[in-house]
């Protein structure tokens, strides 16, 4: 952008102005595509693994979990364009490119709001949580059907102790992968 500059201060300047000026906008909408693209690869990146990790049968995540399996669809529409277009020009100044991405950013925006808000409930029901950041909330309440796994931050709500020692046992006339689990001991540190 700096060279463009420089040329408009130039004695040749005239003979190339439709040129100069037609590559520093285009440069301009580059540099502005490529920055609310990478916004969103960024907030993809963060909710692909939170909302991989939680099973559909979360009854409080099923409208999102499937609204972001929509803009993860858009998303990499856009993905394969780009990776098949060899040229930047061609690639990122693609008609309503940018405002879609714009939109697809506003979205992932309110499924993280909804996400948060799904948190604070879960803080409110039993405030243990609050000594969780929000990833690890979310990593135990995904595996909330392996008990197994919230050991990895049962010290992080309760000091005295380092992990719980689980039974689980089958649940009569249900599936085999239905399990009643019981604390059998906590193992201090």
């Amino acid at each position: 952008m700096g060279v463009l500059s420089t040329q408009k201060t130039g004695l040749f300047y005239d003979n190339f102005k439709d040129e100069i000026e037609t590559w520093e906008n285009n440069l301009q909408k580059i540099s502005e595509t490529l920055e609310m693209l990478t916004q969103v690869q960024r907030q993809w990146i963060y909710l692909e693994a939170i909302f991989a990790s939680q099973q559909d049968q979360d009854r409080q995540l099923i409208g999102d979990i499937n609204k972001f399996h929509i803009l993860n669809g858009r998303i990499g529409t856009h993905m394969d364009r780009i990776h098949n277009n060899p040229s930047i020009l061609t690639a990122l100044l693609v008609e309503n490119f940018y405002n879609d991405l714009d939109d697809i950013s506003k979205r992932l925006d309110e499924s993280q709001k909804v996400l948060n808000s799904l948190l604070e409930t879960k803080r409110n029901a039993f405030p243990r949580f609050y000594f969780l950041a929000n990833d690890d909330l979310f990593e135990l309440l995904g595996n909330s059907r392996d008990p197994g796994k919230v050991n990895k931050h049962i010290k992080k709500c309760f000091e005295g102790i380092k992990k719980l020692k689980i039974s689980s046992t089958p649940i009569p006339g249900k599936k085999a992968d239905n399990l009643s689990h019981d604390v059998v001991e906590l193992i201090a540190p």
